[in-house]
């Protein structure tokens, strides 16, 4: 499952090395990643900047330099505040309290809500990007229009299906380590449909979180005949999982 991101801000400096040591150390090292801000101008400039996604977590002050008509609406935030007592049109949380609470609070509310995800008919829409001209640009417009969905509050999973993969440019070489990704959910279903039985696992499961893109992904499988085996017959329980 993909890292929550949250982005914090908070003057006191030393609250934010607390934080981010007890993350750090904990089980939300893999759970949370929190980009901190103690400088309020500087957390301005970041939020205006549009890289943002996931929660914004702030004292009063820096929501207040940043959220204006638009911001209130548009973005998932919530006011750090000593003793969780309401000062903006939105929720709010106390800052001091048992860290592993803070972090449920916050983790909770990042949780999609039925607006965050694009949907028609009650089914999740799909983009193909293709073209049979090699070279012309379908992976790097593929994953720009996955960025830019994934930062604008969209629930996003990129499949790449080439023959020959171009998603070496997200770095795989950092993630290898997790051990699953396409390869294994393509063995899983075979094993599972030679036994006539249905898959233990959802296809979530195999997915990998991809940085650059802020979205989740297969990581790539690494023998192109495990891509040219894939038919109706071979992989019929796909039709079976859902990934959410």
């Amino acid at each position: 499952m993909a890292p929550v991101q949250i982005v914090l801000g908070v003057e006191d400096s030393q609250y934010i090395e607390l934080l981010l040591r007890y993350v750090r150390d904990s089980e939300y090292g893999s759970k949370v990643r929190i980009r901190a801000f103690s400088n309020i101008a500087t957390f301005r400039t970041y939020m205006n900047s549009g890289e943002h996604s996931g929660l914004v977590a702030a004292e009063d002050s820096f929501l207040k330099s940043w959220l204006d008509s638009e911001n209130i609406q548009k973005h998932r935030w919530v006011c750090l505040n000593e003793y969780g007592e309401k000062t903006l049109e939105g929720p709010s949380i106390a800052k001091y309290q048992p860290l592993q609470s803070l972090l449920e609070q916050l983790c909770a509310m990042t949780k999609p809500a039925s607006t965050d995800v694009i949907r028609r008919d009650n089914r999740t829409v799909v983009t193909m990007v293709h073209s049979a001209v090699p070279g012309s640009g379908k992976s790097i417009t593929a994953i720009n229009m996955v960025k830019q969905l994934s930062m604008s509050g969209h629930h996003v999973f990129y499949l790449n299906l080439e023959s020959a993969s171009s998603t070496w440019l997200l770095h795989w070489d950092q993630q290898r380590e997790q051990g699953n990704g396409l390869s294994r959910l393509l063995y899983d279903l075979q094993a599972f449909a030679e036994k006539k039985e249905m898959p233990t696992h959802l296809p979530s499961s195999y997915a990998v979180y991809a940085e650059e893109m802020k979205a989740d992904t297969f990581e790539p499988p690494e023998n192109l005949n495990e891509l040219l085996r894939m038919t109706k017959g071979r992989n019929a329980n796909v039709n079976s999982l859902s990934c959410k």
